[in-house]
């Protein structure tokens, strides 16, 4: 029938040079009813117009917006409905998909119901059955929520980005592949580039010296694998060339099924910290030799001097029988029990040699030093001597195994202390085990100097720190020290 309508979304259609006048469209139509229920059935704007701007259909959906039915509205143009300027538009963009003879797609808005609403226009021609141009059509979707959540999202997404450049520690984005996806400003200064588009894409080898690249590598392919790294400390070159240290967070990063599809990682610089904590040990280390020293040659002496003239007195007044005598006795026993701990204390703050089996003899007298001035068992045990030839690591887990006895001697309320050392071709394990009520890792108590020192001594040699359940029934730490990182 010539007054047919159909729809063509085909923009490679060819255009008849001669338009018709529009024909009246036959509303018996089976495919007249068709088009009009599929019309209905749609929360789009559906309507078409003639070759004057005339509507010739509309849905309800459309005529609902302004308040009107679809008859109201037939037979009327833009102008009838909506300002000069959003009638212009909507002609231009009729003139423009009839001109061209292709499907075109645009961004729109106009008023409806007193609020503006924006909205994503299909626009394209109608052609009767003989092929030549009826009018134009238009189905019109309103993406005004779209649009503000977009543009919400793009004002979180730039705050979001505005604070994470403004922080001083480097954050990093990168996929599957480990290749650099979104960099902060302090990582994009930290690999020595200006902009995203010299990193995006590349890994660390591009930036960094094998020696570390193929750590960070490693350490990588273990998050994408599922398990994340908290605070590892590792080294990295600075913009000048200098080695820093780094304490490094990296976790999986999961799309919304949960898959794994890369990793996020957070850098903190902390080599002037750890300088710091170095030179305060130093400075300790120093102040206990110089204590310890001072008891020794001074204290202690005037001590034993002090229980030379008890002695003395004790005996020349057993002489006289005088009943004085059993006052000396005591004086004397407590000032040689004051010298003892002098001396125990002082072998504490100044311990002997501890290279080779020094190691081994300076853990012996500390569990006989715990034994005289706690008054508890305190032992060392092993299956063999063990021998540690790494002189710089020697006085920290000396100072470990120091700080982890008399914490178990002072808060376990235990009545037992074990020290045991083992050493195999690639560790060496310190144990400190007690049978006292033991404590969870999370108290309040293990945050204090003595367990962050520790740790700091623990990450200073590359050994890490564990805090179990002891088979004692009290509480084990376990000092693990890779023997392939010393020296």
């Amino acid at each position: 029938m010539a007054g047919q309508l159909t729809t063509t979304l085909n923009p490679s259609a060819e255009t008849p040079r001669e338009p018709v006048p529009s024909v009246p469209l036959n509303d018996k139509e089976p495919s007249y009813v068709l088009l009009r229920e599929m019309m209905e059935s749609t929360t789009d704007i559906v309507f078409a117009k003639d070759l004057e701007g005339r509507f010739t259909l509309m849905n309800s959906r459309g005529a609902a917006n302004l308040g009107l039915k679809p008859s109201d509205m037939i037979g009327k143009t833009v102008h009838d409905f909506f300002d000069a300027d959003t009638a212009r538009l909507a002609i231009l963009s009729d003139l423009e998909v009839l001109r061209e003879g292709k499907t075109k797609t645009f961004n729109i808005g106009f008023p409806v119901m007193g609020e503006r609403r924006q909205f994503l226009a299909t626009l394209g021609v109608c052609h009767g059955s003989d092929g030549r141009i009826m009018g134009s059509f238009g189905i019109l979707r309103d993406i005004t929520e779209i649009e503000r959540a977009n543009q919400a999202l793009a004002r979180e997404r730039n705050l979001l980005r505005t604070v994470v450049d403004a922080m001083p520690d480097p954050i990093f984005v990168k996929d599957d592949k480990c290749r650099m996806v979104l960099n902060n400003a302090a990582h994009l200064r930290l690999l020595r580039v200006k902009s995203q588009e010299e990193a995006i894409g590349k890994t660390d080898a591009d930036f960094f010296p094998p020696e570390l690249a193929d750590g960070y590598l490693a350490d990588e392919r273990e998050v994408i694998a599922g398990k994340p790294i908290i605070e590892r400390v590792e080294k990295t070159l600075d913009p000048n060339g200098e080695l820093r240290s780094l304490i490094t967070t990296k976790l999986p990063l999961r799309d919304e099924r949960g898959n794994i599809i890369g990793l996020v990682g957070v850098n903190r610089d902390v080599t002037e910290r750890e300088m710091l904590e170095r030179q305060i040990l130093e400075i300790s280390e120093s102040e206990k030799r110089r204590i310890g020293q001072d008891l020794h040659d001074d204290l202690c002496q005037y001590l034993v001097g002090i229980s030379l003239l008890a002695n003395v007195l004790q005996e020349s007044l057993a002489r006289d029988t005088r009943k004085e005598t059993t006052d000396a006795r005591q004086i004397k026993e407590l000032v040689h029990h004051a010298a003892v701990k002098a001396r125990s204390i002082a072998k504490g703050l100044t311990p002997l040699s501890l290279a080779g089996d020094g190691f081994m003899n300076v853990l012996h007298e500390l569990a006989e030093t715990a034994k005289e001035l706690f008054e508890i068992d305190c032992s060392l045990e092993f299956t063999e001597p063990v021998e540690l030839d790494d002189i710089g690591a020697a006085p920290h887990l000396y100072r470990i195994a120091q700080e982890a006895v008399h914490n178990a001697a002072k808060h376990s309320q235990g009545r037992k202390i074990v020290l045991r050392l083992a050493k195999s071709e690639t560790l060496l394990m310190l144990a400190i085990e007690d049978d006292g009520i033991g404590f969870s890792p999370g108290e309040g108590k293990t945050h204090g100097l003595g367990l962050h020192t520790m740790k700091y001594r623990a990450r200073a040699i590359g050994a890490s720190l564990a805090f179990e359940r002891s088979e004692l029934g009290g509480t084990k730490l376990l000092c693990t020290l890779p023997l392939c990182k010393q020296g």
